[in-house]
């Protein structure tokens, strides 16, 4: 089930996003995570990112995503979006605290973090 699961978000974020990057993201290097990243001028996504429950709540998921907001900026980019299930109060969150707005329809928010501050 999770292997279907796995082929069916690979195969839609391919769909959407035939450019986007995936990473995996390591924590003493072992692999707990990953980042799908579509990188563009002016605006970089945020396709996906995933940590394991035990990785979770240990700022790595701050840590990338201050990286990846960076990293855009560096490239010249203005902003950084991505969308999150409404009732992933965790991750939005988390999204608000490190400077995403939120806006959009349920049952996935759009959000966006300005970059050219």
């Amino acid at each position: 089930m999770l292997e279907q699961q796995y082929r069916a978000q690979t195969a839609g974020h391919a769909a959407r996003f035939p450019a986007a990057t995936t990473l995996i993201i390591l924590s003493q290097d072992q692999p707990v995570g990953r980042l799908v990243l579509a990188s563009g001028d002016r605006r970089w996504r945020v396709v996906d990112i995933v940590l394991l429950p035990a990785a979770r709540r240990k700022g790595i998921g701050t840590d990338i995503l201050e990286a990846v907001a960076r990293l855009a900026r560096e490239a010249g980019a203005s902003e950084l979006t991505l969308s999150v299930l409404s009732t992933n109060v965790a991750a939005r969150r988390l999204y608000a605290r490190l400077g995403f707005t939120d806006g959009g329809d349920e049952p996935y928010l759009e959000m966006t973090r300005r970059l050219d501050d």
